[in-house]
């Protein structure tokens, strides 16, 4: 069987191999960097980093006043509960109190 040539190739194999020509000549022009092009990409990338960094500081933030007003939401229910209960324990005194009265 002979070798194929380039014009009796199926169309995808043809297609193929001219995106990958095209890819990597792509690649070449963007490689082709000197060391400022590498320096300007590294100032660049610690620059994303810092904005991350500033975000997640900004995310953590909220995080810890929302955990310190649940916090406080959790207490001021607890008081509420608290003098709740002792309501309902006097009131029930009381009503033990009325029935004595009544049986007299």
């Amino acid at each position: 069987e002979k070798p194929q040539t380039k014009a009796e190739r199926p169309r995808e194999l043809k297609k193929d191999s001219r995106r990958g020509i095209r890819a990597n000549r792509g690649m070449k022009r963007s490689n082709s960097g000197t060391r400022s092009n590498s320096d300007a990409f590294r100032s660049s990338a610690n620059a994303i980093i810092e904005r991350q960094r500033k975000r997640l500081d900004a995310y953590e933030a909220k995080l810890r006043r929302q955990a310190g007003m649940m916090a406080r939401v959790r207490a001021n229910a607890a008081a509420r509960a608290k003098v709740e209960e002792e309501r309902i324990t006097a009131m029930r005194e009381e009503i033990v109190t009325l029935k004595r009265e009544c049986e007299l």
